[in-house]
């Protein structure tokens, strides 16, 4: 049966109830709401309940797991919404018949359509992310996080602008033009977005850091696995399990260390802490002094630095200095340095790069290093703890 014809089915039919005048209007715009109503309704079983079913029946007998996750991501969910919307765009002047009543509904089907199609385009972007992360394991390592919400960023504002042209019936170039105004204002509240975008694209561009690798830090106390790369933040693992979140635009605005190019040159890495009884932390008396200055590794050193008042602790970090750059095993980056600890010991860290890939020699020269450096501290009258 052709929509138009309905209302005047229904009007012949209430006027054969008895009904007239300004009454007769206001029911048959009732009935015809609640016909398109029911309708809808219809329209959305039959999308949802059937169609989309079909699809996933469908999607199984496929080989491919692309299909799959756009079904798990509910993508042909968030896109059933669309044809309802169509239907009351096309039928609502069946309904009323003033032009403005007829303008702000369809107005609202406008709006309501564009967010049913920016929903389907999120659930889609969040579908690709799944495939780049789970199925295209060659690209894993990419920032893919950050790259789809550069996307949602672009096409939220597309949808914007269009819901913005029907709320105030202007084209979209127009209110594009209009924009100029509100740049400084769009700047300022969306400063650390913009930076993070123009960080996301220099870090993928320039090949400085990926998921995966680790980083270190030092002034935000971060030292750690990169795990994940967003527009906004970078979300770090560091050795001690904690988890940290810098700012993306901070990776380009200052300096970082990338350990994972040395690794990836057939280099292993050794990691180790280890405690010193505060007890034992004091200043070189003239005999420790004296026999330190027959060790090799601090002799040019406390020559040099004669005057210079000096803690054993200070003298034993400089020996392991010097001990690890001119030990061939370890390649040229490494570090030392004083982690948290308690009141009763200082902790030391320990993070080096050899020039071995075999687990056997690994363990050997892990070994050998921290002999000499447990047996050093003696020397320097410190008690490892």
């Amino acid at each position: 049966m052709d929509l138009e014809l309905l209302p005047i089915i229904i009007s012949k039919f209430l006027q054969e109830l008895g009904f007239s005048g300004k009454l007769l209007v206001q029911l048959q715009v009732l009935a015809m709401l609640l016909i398109i109503f029911l309708i809808c309704v219809v329209i959305n079983f039959l999308t949802k309940k059937i169609l989309i079913r079909i699809i996933g029946a469908m999607i199984r007998f496929t080989n491919t797991r692309y299909d799959d996750i756009l079904y798990e991501k509910k993508v042909f969910h968030s896109l059933s919404h669309i044809f309802p919307a169509i239907f009351i765009y096309n039928s609502i002047d069946l309904v009323f018949r003033n032009p403005k009543t007829i303008h702000i509904f369809q107005a609202l089907c406008l709006i309501y359509l564009i967010t049913a199609v920016w929903f389907g385009i999120n659930s889609f972007l969040n579908a690709m992310k799944t495939i780049f992360q789970k199925q295209l394991f060659q690209y894993s390592h990419f920032p893919i996080h950050s790259f789809i919400q550069i996307v949602k960023v672009i096409f939220f504002i597309i949808g914007a602008v269009f819901m913005l042209s029907v709320i105030f019936d202007r084209s979209p170039a127009t209110l594009l033009t209009g924009l100029g105004a509100f740049t400084a204002v769009l700047i300022l509240v969306f400063k650390d977005t913009i930076l993070g975008f123009v960080a996301t694209i220099q870090l993928a561009l320039n090949k400085m850091v990926k998921i995966g690798d680790h980083i270190s830090i030092p002034h935000k106390n971060a030292d750690g696995k990169v795990l994940d790369i967003s527009i906004t933040t970078v979300k770090i693992q560091n050795w001690d399990a904690s988890t940290l979140y810098i700012p993306t635009y901070s990776l380009v605005s200052d300096t970082f260390r990338n350990w994972t190019i040395e690794c990836e040159t057939n280099k292993q890495k050794i990691r180790r802490a280890f405690g010193i009884d505060v007890s034992s932390v004091k200043f070189c008396s003239t005999e420790l002094l004296r026999r330190l200055k027959e060790n090799k590794f601090l002799a040019n050193f406390l020559q040099e630095n004669a005057e210079k008042r000096f803690s054993n602790l200070e003298l034993y970090k400089k020996f392991l200095t010097n001990f690890l750059k001119e030990n061939f095993a370890i390649y040229k980056n490494f570090t030392i340095k004083e982690l948290q600890s308690s009141g009763k010991d200082i902790l030391m860290e320990i993070f080096a790069i050899v020039n071995e890939n075999q687990i056997t020699e690994i363990q050997k020269i892990n070994i050998e290093l921290f002999e000499n450096f447990f047996a050093a501290a003696n020397e320097f009258e410190l008690k490892i703890i």
